[in-house]
C-alpha cells in the first residue's frame, strides 16, 4: 500500500510540479508571449499551448517515473519518446523498451555516445539523446514498418539484432513492464 501511495504521489508531483517543465514553459512563454498586467489576459501562442498539452499527457509522466526507478538518464526525455512515437505512429512503449534491452535505458553505453539503442555494437555516437530517439523512431517507422512491414519486436529482431534469440523477448518484457506500471498508476489514481 505504501509503495502504491509513493508511486501515485510521484506521478501527481510529476504532472504538477516538474521543475524542468515549469522552467521550459516559463522560458517559452517569456519568448513567445506578451507580458500582461495582473488584470489582463495573457496572450499565449499556439506553440506554447501545444507544448503544454504534451506535458499533460499521462504517458509522459508514467514513462518518466518508470525510467526514473532505474536511474535512467533518459527519464528527462520521456516527452521526446512520446512525441516521436506519436509522430511516426509507433507504439509509445517500443522505443524506450529497445533502450531497456540494449543499454539498461541508457545506463550501459560508451561515454557521451547518447546511443541507448546499440547502433554499431554500441560504438556509434549521437549528438544528443533527442537525436538518438528521433533517429530510432524514424528508422523503425520508415525502414522496418513502411519498407518491410515489420512492426513487432519479434518481426524486427532478425534484422535489428541478429543473431540474438532473446532480443525480442527482452524488448517485449520492457513493453509489458511499462504497461503494468501504467495500469498500476491508473488503478492507484482511481482509488484515491
Amino acid at each position: 500500500m505504501l509503495k502504491q501511495v509513493v508511486v501515485l504521489v510521484s506521478i501527481l508531483a510529476g504532472l504538477l510540479m516538474s521543475p524542468q517543465r515549469v522552467n521550459a514553459a516559463y522560458n517559452q512563454c517569456e519568448l513567445q508571449c506578451k507580458v500582461a498586467g495582473s488584470s489582463a489576459v495573457l496572450n499565449t501562442s499556439p506553440v506554447l499551448i501545444e507544448k503544454a498539452n504534451i506535458y499533460n499527457d499521462s504517458r509522459t509522466v508514467i514513462l518518466s517515473n518508470y525510467l526514473t526507478q532505474f536511474g535512467s538518464p533518459l527519464s528527462m526525455y520521456s516527452d521526446i519518446f512520446i512525441q516521436v512515437a506519436d509522430k511516426h505512429e509507433l507504439d509509445w512503449r517500443l522505443i524506450p523498451a529497445i533502450a531497456g534491452a540494449e543499454s539498461t535505458f541508457g545506463k550501459r553505453i560508451a561515454s557521451d555516445s547518447h546511443n541507448p539503442f546499440g547502433y554499431a555494437g554500441g560504438y556509434f555516437s549521437f549528438e544528443s539523446w533527442e537525436k538518438a530517439i528521433e533517429v530510432e523512431a524514424e528508422m523503425l517507422a520508415v525502414k522496418y514498418r513502411d519498407s518491410w512491414g515489420l512492426v513487432t519486436p519479434e518481426e524486427v529482431m532478425p534484422i535489428y539484432a541478429p543473431p540474438s534469440k532473446t532480443w525480442a523477448r527482452n524488448v517485449r518484457f520492457f513493453m509489458n513492464e511499462i504497461t503494468l506500471f501504467e495500469n498500476n498508476a491508473n488503478k492507484l489514481a482511481l482509488n484515491l
